[in-house]
């Protein structure tokens, strides 16, 4: 009996050991941090739904404002949390090759798949296959898809237009389903209708992969919440029919191009050129700055083609992996934030009229048909776009982990070197960084005026970042603007968008996703445009 009790007090006491041990690395490395909780780390409002991750984050980062660093724990694992310009220069573009990872949502070998993916590529091997890939996602190649997008956006547009009366919709579920048209079409060359046949297999399988919501946002914290679990139960971000349909669809794909010689200006075409290494890195021309939009610029300071750089050769499972994460990567992000620059439309009217006489204007200049260079030369609509995605911006942080020992070295009072280990993850906060007093003017206003020619220069550089920092920002840039002009486009040229009976203003956060999501869904009107 006293063997038994005795066991089971080691066992406890070995328990909290382990529990208790992971909790005290930033204290032992005199790091200033809030004081977390047993399991949950500093994540217990965000788990127990009482608080939304991005609003608890920038309670803390308020709370830390005079530090340029502060610790923090994801559940026990601890990362360092970045509060200062120079330092996220220095961390993410300067000394990249310290940090050249993105955090592991899932521990090695329980997602093969999901490895094969950009994203999740590690080191050389992430270099070298982004070295492959960029040239599929340049300005020109963009321009090439540009009237892909177009025929998708006017087909949902003129589905609408055909009503012939006010119509109320939930806006989210429209743009995410013409999100998943764009993405068939101009990934695999697949036409779908999810409309008029939302059962459709690509759409059913995009919803299944891609639906983060309630406990199935846990796996972006399953190395943090515990790596032995998820490879117990063998977690995977994506399941294995999700698997299957994409290296299905992808096959077949390159199977019929292969037999009737079918080129088509889409991704799946580029990644098989690559695969055949016929894809060339080409030069730039000098409208590309405008496709990234007036002030969305990527930093060219370190160079994707230093001297060791290698193409690598791409399998079909490769290909498939590349376009299930280019779809991963757009589908939540871009339809959001179609959803959020509709809200401030909505919220804003004065900003919706302005936005309709420039798109007025120019289809008029462009005799009623918009082209490649007429879209990314209206400044009020690249103003619009820049100031949603700075209010919200689709990813709550971005991260880096720490491959080479790195020291940060003091510059204020009180501070003293801090190495940075392999393995630590250090975290920039979107949310709080784009809503900063500091930087930003009434940060919780829209105001699109922020990013117009005037003063978007006064904008400090690294504070800006919704498609992330230095060589490991979004590949998809290019094409996330491209798809949601071209719609805020032929939508507003056809409609009004008016606030209805459902529509919840001001905006409330859902609880139940890591993602910036309205907790009331997005109900608005499309009110037919009577022209003069």
């Amino acid at each position: 009996m006293w063997v038994l009790v005795i066991s089971a007090c080691i066992c406890g006491l070995l328990l909290y050991y382990k529990l208790c041990s992971p909790l005290k690395y930033w204290s032992e490395k005199n790091v200033p941090h809030p004081t977390p909780s047993l399991i949950v780390g500093n994540l217990g409002p965000a788990v127990t739904k009482k608080e939304t991750f991005n609003k608890l984050l920038q309670k803390i980062c308020l709370k830390y404002d005079n530090h340029r660093y502060f610790g923090f724990y994801q559940f026990s694992k601890p990362s360092l949390v970045i509060l200062d310009r120079k330092l996220i220069k220095e961390i993410f573009i300067k000394s990249f090759d310290h940090f050249t990872d993105h955090d592991d949502f899932l521990p090695k070998g329980t997602d093969t798949f999901w490895k094969k993916g950009l994203f999740s590529r590690k080191g050389e091997d992430w270099h070298d296959m982004r070295t492959t890939l960029s040239p599929a996602f340049t300005s020109r190649k963009m321009k090439a898809m540009f009237h892909l997008v177009t025929e998708c956006s006017e087909r949902f547009v003129n589905y609408y237009v055909k009503k012939g009366a006010t119509i109320s919709l939930e806006v989210m579920d429209f743009f995410t389903k013409f999100d998943n048209d764009v993405i068939a079409s101009c990934t695999f060359g697949i036409n779908c209708d999810s409309l008029e046949n939302e059962n459709n297999e690509f759409h059913v399988m995009a919803k299944e992969a891609f639906t983060f919501t309630g406990l199935k946002s846990l796996k972006f914290f399953g190395n943090a919440l515990s790596p032995t679990i998820s490879r117990l139960f063998r977690v995977k971000m994506f399941s294995d029919e999700v698997r299957d349909f994409f290296m299905r669809v992808t096959k077949e794909t390159i199977s019929y191009r292969e037999k009737t010689g079918l080129c088509r200006p889409d991704v799946m075409h580029l990644l098989i050129e690559a695969q055949k290494g016929r894809l060339k890195d080409e030069d730039e021309d000098n409208d590309d700055d405008k496709a990234i939009s007036g002030f969305v610029r990527i930093d060219k300071s370190y160079s994707m083609k230093r001297n060791h750089s290698k193409k690598i050769p791409l399998t079909d499972e490769d290909i498939a992996g590349q376009a299930l994460i280019f779809f991963f990567g757009s589908y939540d992000t871009v339809s959001l934030a179609l959803s959020h620059t509709v809200y401030e439309l909505v919220a804003n009217p004065n900003v919706q009229e302005k936005l309709i006489k420039e798109i007025d204007y120019t289809l008029n200049e462009c005799n009623s048909k918009i082209t490649y260079e007429a879209l990314f030369q209206m400044k009020y609509l690249d103003m619009v776009i820049s100031e949603t995605l700075r209010l919200w911006a689709p990813p709550p942080t971005l991260d880096r982990i720490c491959v080479k020992p790195f020291v940060i070295e003091p510059t204020l009072p009180n501070e003293k070197p801090l190495l940075i280990e392999p393995g630590v993850e250090v975290i920039v906060p979107v949310y709080a960084w784009h809503r900063n007093p500091k930087y930003f003017k009434n940060p919780d206003k829209f105001d699109p005026e922020r990013f117009s020619d005037k003063n978007k220069e006064s904008i400090k550089s690294f504070t800006y970042f919704p498609f992330g920092i230095g060589p490991r920002h979004c590949i998809g840039i290019r094409f996330a603007l491209l798809v949601m002009k071209i719609m805020m486009v032929n939508l507003l040229t056809k409609f009004q968008i008016i606030p209805t009976e459902k529509t919840v203003i001001p905006f409330e956060q859902s609880k139940n996703s890591l993602l910036l999501r309205s907790m009331h869904g997005y109900w608005f009107g499309l009110k037919p445009r009577t022209k003069i």
